[in-house]
């Protein structure tokens, strides 16, 4: 009985020390197995790498990128509003002219600023239309003299020797505010053996600009501005640039 005993006993020690045996590769290959680095892509930055990176503050190439695609505070409202960044419309200067007299002027601003305007007086040099000249170029003084005193006896009263600087001698016969008249005039002097021209005629002068600073398109009636007694029609432009420092 004790000999089958001590058999079990040796048989059970045996058989514990061969499975301890057949344990023993598997957890070195195991253990060999964490030795091994993880595998990386080529081109992408090793653990390692962005640890030293994350530690000097750099940047990864693909937040840089994310980051340049996002505005800045301010931009995206910049670029799709002009003028405020609010979105408030841009104040424009608009100008109403030109008056050659100043009551003129004084009379058109009173009726904008009863419109609710807020008009500010310019002044600056303008061509004003006179009206339909009629005269006779010539070529010599003595010549229009002879020309003058026969348009007179011929009945037009208005025929005088003028020199122009830059059409020379010539006869004028008048300026006229209607087409018609001047045509008029020009038949009577072909009548009398002359063949006179027919221009429009203006003349530089001083004039009167109202500027008016809105944020809309004004609706402004020009002819309630239009001076009775002035051919020269009222326009609206922009108003000039300002002069550089």
């Amino acid at each position: 009985m004790r000999s089958l005993f001590a058999f079990l006993v040796i048989g059970n020690i045996a058989l514990a020390g061969w499975y301890a045996l057949r344990s023993t590769p598997q957890a070195a290959v195991a253990t060999r197995t964490l030795d091994v680095p993880s595998i990386e892509l080529v081109g992408e930055p090793t653990r390692d790498s962005r640890r030293e990176a994350s530690a000097r503050g750099d940047k990864p190439a693909a937040r840089e990128r994310l980051e340049a695609s996002v505005p800045r505070a301010g931009e995206a409202v910049a670029d799709a509003v002009p003028g405020d960044v609010d979105g408030a419309p841009s104040a424009r200067c608009i100008s109403i002219g030109p008056f050659r007299d100043d009551a003129d002027a004084q009379r058109a601003a009173e009726t904008l600023a009863a419109a609710g305007h807020e008009p500010s007086k310019r002044s600056a040099e303008e061509d004003f239309w006179i009206g339909y000249w009629v005269y006779i170029p010539l070529d010599s003084e003595s010549r229009a003299r002879d020309v003058a005193a026969r348009m007179r006896d011929g009945g037009i009263a208005d025929a005088y020797v003028v020199s122009d600087e830059e059409l020379g001698t010539l006869v004028s016969l008048g300026v006229f505010s209607q087409e018609r008249r001047a045509d008029r005039q020009r038949e009577q002097a072909r009548s009398l053996g002359s063949e006179p021209t027919v221009v429009e005629r203006t003349r530089r002068a001083l004039a009167t600009w109202l500027d008016i600073t809105t944020t809309a398109v004004p609706s402004i009636d020009l002819q309630t501005l239009q001076p009775a007694e002035s051919a020269t029609p009222l326009r609206q432009q922009a108003c000039p640039a300002p002069d550089s420092p």
